[in-house]
């Protein structure tokens, strides 16, 4: 919720009026406005329909991630309920994310600039379903002027595909 006040404040600045964020958290009360599988694919959903090609989306997912479930592998996000020390083939499409579902909802939103951060254990492991090659030259002023005028997917991931992410108190 302070990240969300955080960006709401920041982005409010920058593009005044034309700013929404949406939480979907596991503290609210609400069970429609929990990060579950069907809340997360239904606000993709939802965003496809509104967005416009001049629009920016930043998706910022924090929560449990794997690599594998029995022997399927690729980046899946945990919804709310699923259980992290129960996880089976029958958990896959019923309470994660894939990074397989992660880019059919991307490609369907017609925002040119899209911004996925994934704060989870194994989310360099979406990077291979999420992210187009691009070929940066060395010279970073042209690959800063490369960034900021591209359309695509850009993703921050919290770690390598093959280790966990930390935190501390």
């Amino acid at each position: 919720r302070e990240l969300a006040k955080s960006m709401q404040v920041t982005a409010e600045r920058l593009l005044p009026g034309r700013v929404k964020v949406d939480v979907l958290t596991t503290g609210d009360p609400d069970p429609a406005k929990r990060p579950t599988r069907a809340a997360i694919l239904a606000w993709l959903k939802e965003t496809a329909a509104k967005a416009t090609s001049s629009d920016i989306l930043l998706l910022y997912m924090s929560g449990h991630g794997t690599s594998k479930i029995g022997d399927k592998t690729g980046y899946f996000y945990l919804g709310s309920e699923a259980d992290p020390s129960a996880l089976s083939a029958a958990s896959i499409g019923v309470t994660t994310v894939s990074a397989e579902d992660l880019q059919a909802a991307l490609a369907a939103i017609p925002a040119q600039k899209q911004v996925v951060i994934l704060d989870t254990c194994h989310s360099g492991a979406a990077a291979k379903d999420l992210v187009a090659e691009r070929s940066v030259s060395g010279d970073y002023r042209r690959a800063y002027e490369s960034l900021r005028d591209a359309a695509g997917v850009w993703l921050l991931a919290g770690s390598a595909a093959d280790q966990l992410s930390y935190e501390s108190s």
